[in-house]
C-alpha cells in the first residue's frame, strides 16, 4: 500500500509542470503596451475551441478590424484597455456589445480568453498590415 501511495504522490508530481502549462499565470498575460505591440497590424487566422469555428480578424494599425467568421464577414474596432486586454466590438449591433480577452503569446502565435470560457487560438500570423480591406478578406 505504501508503494501505490508513493507512486501517486510521485505521478502528481511529475504531472505538475505540464498542468501549468495548461493554465497560464498573469505574468504571461500581456500588458497594455504589449497587447498594443502585438495585436496592431496583424492579419490572423485561427480557431475557437470554445465556439467551434475557423476565423479570421484583420486589425490595422489604428484598430480597425475586419472579422470573418462561417456566418459572415464584420467591420469591427479594437481597443486595448489599462489591464491589456483586447476588447472587440463590431457593426452588427452598431458597436453596442464589446467582448473583451485577456491576450497570450504562444511561440509564433496568440491565444485570446475570457472570463466566460470563450478562446481563440491564431493558426497562422502575419505582421506589418498596413491596411485591412474586404477584398483581401475570404
Amino acid at each position: 500500500m505504501k508503494g501505490v501511495i508513493v507512486a501517486i504522490v510521485l505521478g502528481l508530481v511529475g504531472s505538475a509542470p505540464a498542468l501549468a502549462q495548461l493554465k497560464p499565470d498573469a505574468e504571461q498575460w500581456l500588458t497594455e503596451d504589449e497587447a498594443r505591440a502585438a495585436l496592431l497590424g496583424i492579419d490572423m487566422d485561427g480557431y475557437s475551441p470554445s465556439a467551434g469555428m475557423a476565423w479570421r480578424e484583420c486589425i490595422d494599425p489604428q484598430g480597425t478590424t475586419l472579422y470573418e467568421t462561417p456566418f459572415g464577414v464584420q467591420n469591427g474596432v479594437l481597443e486595448v484597455n489599462e489591464w491589456g486586454e483586447a476588447c472587440f466590438a463590431y457593426d452588427d449591433d452598431d458597436y453596442a456589445s464589446w467582448q473583451c480577452f485577456r491576450v497570450r503569446l504562444t511561440g509564433n502565435g496568440i491565444v485570446f480568453e475570457n472570463d466566460f470560457g470563450d478562446v481563440f487560438v491564431t493558426t497562422s500570423l502575419v505582421r506589418g498590415v498596413r491596411t485591412c480591406r474586404p477584398e483581401l478578406i475570404g
